[in-house]
């Protein structure tokens, strides 16, 4: 079984702003010395730390709770008002539109195409959902202001306590994280999904930068990968900048197909289903 994930939403819903949202359509379609005895040894240990890690990363994805069931009145379209990320006008201070995920659903659901009643709310990642895919050391950094504000590009923001920081911006990233993780459940269920948010294609395992904090791509492709029975993956990134957050965590696997131009995209899924 094969997943692919389409980044950007459609630019009709919001035709002044470059928009890195996370789709996920139609999966099935596409998605003999003592030295020498020491040096194996070293080998032998080195495998074996590896096992642990991938064991224990198996063990966060199997018992996260971001996976959950919807009912069946409900449209695999994913959303938070959390999203929104609006303080103090601070948010205005980067081009990025941190308030386009509440003005697409009030669009849609102007517009008749959608009922609020029927949007699916996802939880928030946790800090073990996030050790899936990103390394400790990041994570604690994100502790720091400064940190937060070099990888948002809003240098005022490490003039706040961290704690305003957390609440203000890495909460709605971290729901949006939820998002697109559970967008991929409801893909394989449904045969389509789409989160509002996520699609922080900037942002890999160790990294963050471009308005990008959390690499809920990679992660949602490790989800997929243990609890969906994916085989292979295709990501699809149609924004103007390259997505090298998700081609550096998975650039030596191959199960994972990434960053195809547009003019690249029909031959690429021709070969790749």
């Amino acid at each position: 079984m094969s997943l692919t994930i389409s980044l950007k939403i459609p630019p009709f819903l919001n035709p002044r702003r470059k928009i890195p949202s996370c789709t996920i359509p139609l999966p099935e379609a596409i998605i003999m010395t003592s030295s020498s005895s020491t040096i194996s040894g070293a080998a032998a240990s080195s495998s074996s730390s590896s096992v642990d890690v991938e064991t224990l990363r198996r063990n966060r994805v199997l018992s996260s709770k971001l996976y959950f069931d919807i009912p069946v009145t409900m449209v695999p379209l994913i959303y938070s008002s959390a999203y929104d990320i609006a303080f103090f006008g601070i948010e205005k201070l980067h081009p990025f539109d941190s308030s386009k995920w509440g003005r697409i659903c009030q669009f849609l659901i102007k517009d008749g195409v959608l009922e609020r009643s029927r949007i699916v709310e996802p939880l928030e990642a946790s800090n073990d959902d996030l050790l899936v895919v990103h390394t400790e050391s990041y994570l604690s950094s994100l502790k720091s202001s400064t940190k937060v504000a070099m990888i948002i590009e809003v240098p005022p923001v490490a003039l706040l306590p961290n704690c305003i920081v957390q609440k203000k911006v890495l909460y709605p990233f971290r729901k949006q994280v939820g998002g697109t993780i559970l967008a991929a459940k409801l893909a394989k269920e449904r045969g389509w999904a789409i989160n509002v948010g996520g699609g922080f294609h900037h942002c890999c395992a160790d990294k963050g930068g471009g308005f990008c904090v959390y690499a809920d791509i990679s992660l949602c492709v490790k989800f997929a990968f243990t609890r969906l029975n994916i085989s292979r993956v295709m990501i699809i990134d149609l924004d103007a900048h390259q997505g090298n957050g998700h081609e550096m965590d998975f650039g030596n696997d191959s199960r994972v197909s990434s960053n195809f131009s547009f003019k690249d995209i029909n031959g690429a899924v021709h070969e790749f289903s």
